[in-house]
């Protein structure tokens, strides 16, 4: 036959490897690694070699970035940059009153507050046609007028054309107002 079969021989590790093992090991047993000694000088000189050399990868990663960036932009990808806005710009205010027309418009929920109560739910559930519920305001006492669940002023239930109204005895005062917020 041409082609000749060798059966499976061992082979010696150290051919395999390349070479004899570190001394100090055997097969089995680790190898203990032994701190060495650098002089100065040569540390100084290798941490100027590492700063050239991440001088150099920062280089090289912007020039990648910069590609991705064009061929993603070729691509019909967006790229994304960071936004700068312009600086706001201090308006000294003239003294005339502020046109507040554009708000007169603007719809707000108003409210008629007769009283409140706090009920059990078994109460609640137990409430029917006939029922009575009790408030913790007195009968002819102020009610609450609420603007946008903020009270605004009080006055005295009244009667218009078969409707209940409510005529306005009092405003609350601005500062009490914004004391609610």
């Amino acid at each position: 036959m041409a082609d000749e079969i060798t059966p499976n021989t061992p082979q010696d590790d150290d051919s395999i490897l390349g070479g004899p093992p570190p001394s100090g090991g055997s097969a089995g047993t680790p190898i203990k690694a032994t701190p060495q000694s650098i002089p100065a000088d040569q540390l100084s000189a290798s941490a100027s070699v590492d700063d050239e050399v991440e001088a150099a990868m920062l280089a090289e990663l912007a020039r990648v970035e910069a590609e991705d960036a064009t061929r993603l932009g070729a691509m019909g990808m967006p790229t994304v940059q960071p936004v700068e806005f312009d600086k706001f710009q201090r308006v000294q205010s003239t003294g005339q009153a502020q046109n507040i027309d554009i708000l007169l418009d603007v719809k707000l929920p108003v409210a008629i507050e007769l009283g409140r109560t706090e009920m059990s739910i078994r109460d609640i559930l137990e409430l029917g046609a006939g029922s009575v519920v009790e408030l913790t305001k007195l009968a002819g006492e102020p009610v609450d007028l609420l603007v946008n669940n903020k009270i605004v002023a009080r006055g005295e239930v009244v009667v218009v054309d078969e409707n209940f109204g409510l005529r306005v005895t009092s405003l609350i005062s601005p500062e009490d107002r914004l004391k609610s917020l």
